[in-house]
């Protein structure tokens, strides 16, 4: 990364529109390229305090409208830095992933629950300036490759990440199953 000029990681706010006003500044400042790591809190626990404990419409509990309405929030932020992203004419890579996924146990609480299959299974999505079409990969990937994706996406090479298979497709990764241990040290497949 010899190349990179700019590199800036952004915290935790309690909003994201705080978030996204320290995101313009940065984005706004001339040193190019730039290399941003935002960190939204989004749909954290507790849920309510991120939307405001307001909620477009009432979904079995007051929990799971708050939840909904914090994913809303979520793409109309990504959606304001892939705008302004594309505003400036140049190229440019983004890519969403989350730390973890959320559960919902039976009293419709949502938590970050290592009991639960949601907590593995979480979105990635990725934009860039020559992405012109939509597309579902549903084969499953571990986050112990996230460089092999990073690579691959930013046509990085280097001789420290093999690249056995085609992150970014159908291709089955090189493990033959993930195996996760969770919070009591017991292994999940």
């Amino acid at each position: 990364f010899n190349t990179v000029t700019g590199m800036f990681i952004i915290g935790d706010y309690k909003t994201n529109k705080d978030l996204f006003k320290n995101y313009l500044a940065i984005s706004n400042n001339k040193s190019s390229p730039k290399f941003i790591v935002l960190h939204m809190i989004g749909s954290h626990p507790a849920i309510g305090d991120r939307v405001e404990y307001q909620y477009d419409e009432y979904l079995v509990s007051k929990e799971i409208s708050y939840y909904n309405k914090s994913v809303k929030n979520t793409d109309a932020f990504l959606g304001q830095i892939y705008q302004n992203l594309k505003s400036t004419k140049k190229s440019f890579k983004m890519i969403y992933i989350s730390d973890h996924g959320l559960g919902i146990n039976s009293s419709l609480q949502i938590s970050h629950d290592d009991n639960v299959q949601e907590s593995y299974n979480v979105p990635l999505i990725l934009w860039g300036d020559d992405i012109t079409k939509s597309t579902t990969i549903n084969s499953s990937r571990s986050a112990k490759d996230f460089l092999h994706l990073f690579s691959e996406f930013l046509n990085v090479k280097t001789k420290n990440i093999d690249l056995n298979y085609k992150f970014i497709s159908e291709d089955k990764s090189s493990d033959d199953e993930i195996l996760i241990i969770d919070s009591n040290n017991k292994i999940k497949k």
